[in-house]
């Protein structure tokens, strides 16, 4: 990745731990803050890890990262450059990952700083978020018994000192591993549970930020200078597009990786809900498409697109302002190359933003 990075890397001396991080290959996700921080998380031989580059003015917080981390989590700190490399124990903004049965949990997913989720067991999910957000967490996760078609894994227990939620393990096939038929069945499935959500009454949703494309405008203006004045006018266009789009209480991350398909049954489950809210009803159906079925090919293929959709009119007419907010939904997007360590990112980001184009039409 560092040949693609290398004008970010001149670009931003405040970061010099930046290069460090950029050239290390077993980077797999990046959060880039300009003139503040870079935070990544490593795949290593012997686990997960991540590595946090900071500017001068965040030069404290790094070095209590390192004081406080426990005996031999620190596994690189270059305090000239202002870059540290450790195992998730080290993670302060993750107080629960700390705990032995937290730790020692198969890992899902880990965002460095936000989140971690793990198999505790074959009936539980542990969820580790910083203390100060597990509350909006618990709070934005519907009742698993809200009478809609949809299965949704129950909040059957919470730390708040330590930032853990426990949630249940439902059972199922990810959407976005089937294939062939059964994949165009889960798509038509996922619909129908959608629009049965969205059309159902249930309880009060918690306030949400509408879905804005000017930070994303900002952050690629950054990592892409030369096109800087085409993404912040396509922000201001697709803030004008979708402002008036139907609102209700959205899962605000839909996606394939989201929806668990009962092959028994075909009763789909929809999970991690943490980022529900109210938001325009239809960026749950754009989200799904823009995120696709695999970071490597964004988008969902027509067949999957019109299953969904047909799945979703069987319930409910389809959302207001749909096709601007499929662009939306596919420029929020647009800097996930770089998130993602793609070697090719530049290019990828201006292939999505031209389809975020073509949508806007």
């Amino acid at each position: 990745m560092i040949n693609s990075s290398q004008q970010i890397i001149d670009r931003d001396p405040a970061l010099p731990g930046m290069a460090v991080l950029l050239a290390d290959p077993r980077v797999d996700y990046l959060r880039y803050k300009p003139g503040t921080s870079l935070t990544v998380a490593l795949r290593t031989a012997d686990g997960p890890a991540f590595g946090y580059a900071v500017s001068e003015a965040a030069a404290v917080k790094l070095a209590k990262i390192v004081r406080k981390a426990p005996a031999g989590a620190v596994l690189r700190h270059d305090p000239e450059r202002r870059v540290v490399i450790a195992d998730p124990v080290a993670d302060r903004d993750l107080p629960g990952v700390a705990e032995h049965r937290v730790r020692q949990a198969e890992l899902l997913a880990y965002k460095p700083q936000r989140r971690w989720i793990a198999a505790l067991d074959a009936d539980r999910i542990v969820r580790s978020y910083r203390s100060s957000d597990l509350p909006a967490a618990v709070g934005r996760w519907p009742r698993s018994d809200a009478g809609v078609p949809v299965r949704i894994p129950a909040v059957v227990g919470r730390d708040r000192r330590r930032g853990l939620m426990i949630i249940e393990r439902l059972r199922g096939t990810r959407l976005d591993r089937l294939s062939g038929s059964a994949a165009l069945d889960g798509w038509l499935a996922a619909g129908t549970a959608l629009a049965g959500w969205h059309r159902s009454a249930v309880g009060r949703a918690v306030r949400a930020d509408f879905p804005d494309p000017y930070p994303t405008a900002e952050l690629l203006a950054v990592l892409v200078p030369g096109s800087a004045d085409r993404f912040r006018r396509l922000a201001g266009q697709l803030a004008a597009a979708t402002h008036t789009a139907e609102t209700g209480w959205c899962h605000g991350d839909f996606s394939a990786d989201q929806v668990l398909i009962d092959r028994r049954d075909h009763r789909p489950a929809i999970l991690d809900w943490d980022r529900s809210g109210r938001r325009p009803l239809g960026y749950d159906l754009a989200t799904a498409d823009a995120a696709g079925t695999s970071e490597s090919a964004p988008g969902l293929p027509e067949p999957a697109w019109q299953a969904l959709l047909t799945g979703y009119t069987g319930i409910r007419d389809l959302p207001t302002r749909l096709h601007a907010l499929r662009a939306l939904a596919w420029f929020v997007r647009a800097a996930e190359p770089f998130r993602r360590a793609d070697p090719h990112w530049p290019a990828a980001i201006l292939a999505r933003v031209d389809r975020s184009e073509e949508l806007l039409g």
